[in-house]
């Protein structure tokens, strides 16, 4: 038996390596091996490689000088591999900072999972230092102040599970970040020494307080805040309720609710203090569908005075000199003076008809200026002195934009824009 198996072992040797052969064979020219595909992070927004080599290449170098400009004082750009987003810009007197959201993995602004960071830049938009916020999640920026404790920024996670109250020095050089309930809506309220947080929920709102390195905190009335002012002892809130406005008299030092006035059946849109005969006063601008002016010098509203303004939706309001400015649409539109004694007159420019959609606006010199972005996307710087009134086009493609002004009466603008496909935030100045 054995010598019978013996005479085999040749023929059961040429057919394993037979088979053998037929394998290889297969796998070499008949099985395709599967191609290598890069899958972007699930963060990244707009961006989407097919494999790593399409990833645009962006070398990063800070500082980071600006360009000179055939039609601006000066130009700059934060950009990367990625999208850049702008969402604020404040000036100070330690420099001028932009607040920006990215998903780019190299760029001005960059980090392995989507970031918020901060720029720091001068007059001219040199950038002399860049400050990403770190996390080891995702960021999605949410709420920026400048306050007397640093640059306060409010940044979520995807899930929306809470907020990091991030509290980042004026040298970006170190951080303070603290951990509160994530809400629909939030807004931070720089004080003389510190700063608030006020969160809006359905049932409440949440006060917040920053003292000692941390945040004490109350519950007040739900709503929506419109405005805070601040006295010696305390503060006075303007919040849009249920069925009209409450003005809250609020403790300094137990942010308890003092006293309250209510005015039914109509919601606040803004808040402006005046000075009328050298005297503290107050123009608010309420709706009900029709939009009216109260003028009061009392916030209990003893003393008020209302003048009924019209059906039109108020856009924004600057205030100016013995006068405020409404840029409205509907019934009315453009821009509008509205009086001290709660007139309203046209700008006597036609130009001004046009003017619906304000991003940022200011009141310096005797001068208005708006800066707006139209219905193709343009970016439009509009100024008005007197009765006199200009426009300058400044960018295309553009989605957000805020400017700030410097002492020598030029003006820094900064803008988010598209270039082939990718966001980007650009600087420019103008005189």
């Amino acid at each position: 038996m054995r010598t019978n198996l013996k005479k085999y072992i040749p023929q059961i040797i040429g057919l394993l390596l037979i088979l053998a052969i037929v394998i290889l064979c297969y796998f070499a020219f008949f099985k395709k091996s599967p191609q290598t595909i890069y899958i972007p992070d699930q963060d990244i927004i707009d961006t989407s490689y097919k494999n790593q080599e399409e990833q645009p290449v962006y070398v990063r170098t800070i500082p980071k000088q600006s360009k000179s400009s055939e039609s601006f004082l000066y130009f700059q750009n934060i950009t990367g591999d990625g999208n850049t987003l702008y969402k604020n810009l404040f000036k100070t007197s330690v420099g001028n900072f932009l607040i920006c959201e990215s998903d780019c993995k190299n760029g001005d602004i960059q980090g392995d999972k989507r970031s918020v960071g901060i720029a720091q830049l001068d007059d001219i938009a040199n950038i002399s230092k860049v400050y990403t916020i770190p996390s080891q999640n995702s960021s999605y920026y949410v709420e920026s102040q400048i306050t007397p404790s640093g640059i306060v920024v409010i940044t979520t996670n995807a899930l929306k599970e809470v907020f990091y109250v991030n509290i980042v020095s004026y040298e970006l050089d170190n951080i303070k970040t603290l951990i509160v309930d994530y809400a629909e809506n939030c807004i931070i309220y720089p004080t003389m020494d510190s700063f608030l947080i006020i969160s809006e929920y359905t049932q409440e709102n949440i006060v917040y307080r920053y003292t000692n390195d941390r945040l004490s905190f109350v519950s007040i009335i739900a709503g929506s805040v419109i405005n805070i002012l601040e006295y010696g002892t305390y503060y006075t809130m303007f919040i849009n309720t249920t069925n009209g406005y409450t003005i809250a008299k609020v403790s300094k030092n137990s942010l308890s609710i003092l006293s309250e006035t209510y005015i039914d059946g109509r919601w606040l849109i803004s808040v402006t203090p005046i000075m009328e005969n050298n005297t503290q006063k107050f123009i608010l601008l309420e709706s009900n569908g029709i939009v009216f002016a109260r003028k009061m010098s009392k916030l209990d509203n003893s003393d008020s005075v209302v003048a009924k303004l019209g059906a039109f939706t108020v856009k924004s309001v600057c205030a100016g000199n013995n006068n405020l400015v409404l840029v409205v649409a509907g019934r009315a539109n453009g821009l509008i003076y509205l009086t001290y004694d709660l007139t309203c007159n046209y700008s006597q420019s036609v130009n001004n008809f046009w003017v619906t959609s304000v991003v940022d606006h200011n009141y310096i010199n005797g001068i208005y200026y708006y800066l707006t972005i139209n219905d193709k996307q343009e970016l439009v710087l509009i100024t008005q002195n007197g009765d006199t009134t200009s426009a300058a086009n400044l960018a295309t493609n553009c989605q957000a934009a805020g400017f700030i002004f410097h002492q020598n009466q030029s003006i820094m603008v900064s803008y988010q824009t598209v270039v082939k496909d990718i966001k980007m935030v650009e600087i420019i100045g103008i005189a």
